[in-house]
């Protein structure tokens, strides 16, 4: 009989798998919009399908993980290729801009703590939201608060060799990192990276 129950989990936990694998969705970027004013670069996008059980799981077990975003800036040229800008940074001068999403789980006030970097500014931020007392509960904060949550950037024009002449449009992709906590030789199967999409930068 414990036997039969053996085989019964197993085959529960194939199928499982298998579903998943089946209909899951690969994690991408959706820009929701970029845009130029007067006096600044404004992109708002949002990462999509970033989160699954195995994810989940994996943080719950106090795993820090990372989700990081690289943001291109780019001119377009007619007679030779495209120009990646240059962007003044306060220090040096860098090529992409990347915005990091560190998390960890407090156990004791059972918050996710999301801690927000950015290459082309000194602010970090942070941020703590309550998890809930469920799993279910903890599954939608986390979605909701770390990986659907839309990341939104402005850069002053200043900082860009920018003409008003020219056309730009933006590249963007993004990856998902846990930290490792075993020797760096040991793949990682729950780490992932975005296919990077373009998207025109409309002047208004």
């Amino acid at each position: 009989m414990r036997k039969l129950f053996s085989y019964i989990i197993c085959i529960v936990i194939i199928l499982t798998n298998t579903t998943t694998a089946v209909f899951s969705k690969e994690p991408a970027i959706n820009i929701i919009e970029s845009y130029l004013t007067d006096q600044e670069l404004i992109v708002n996008l949002k990462l999509e399908n970033g989160l699954d059980f195995d994810r989940f799981h994996t943080i719950r077990k106090g795993i820090h993980v990372k989700l990081i975003f690289i943001i291109k800036v780019v001119q377009k040229n007619v007679f030779w290729p495209d120009t990646v800008l240059s962007i003044k940074n306060q220090k040096k001068q860098i090529d992409k801009l990347v915005v990091t999403k560190e998390l960890s789980y407090d156990y004791i006030t059972k918050n996710y703590v999301i801690k927000t970097i950015r290459n082309y500014s000194d602010d970090v931020t942070v941020d703590k939201y309550y998890s809930g007392d469920t799993v279910r509960e903890r599954f939608v904060a986390l979605k909701q608060y770390f990986f659907d949550s839309k990341v939104s950037l402005y850069l002053d024009l200043d900082r860009i060799p920018y003409d008003q002449k020219q056309e730009y449009y933006v590249k963007i992709k993004s990856s998902f990192l846990a930290v490792k906590t075993y020797p760096t030789f040991i793949p990682n199967s729950y780490n992932f990276e975005t296919a990077e999409i373009s998207h025109n930068i409309v002047k208004q």
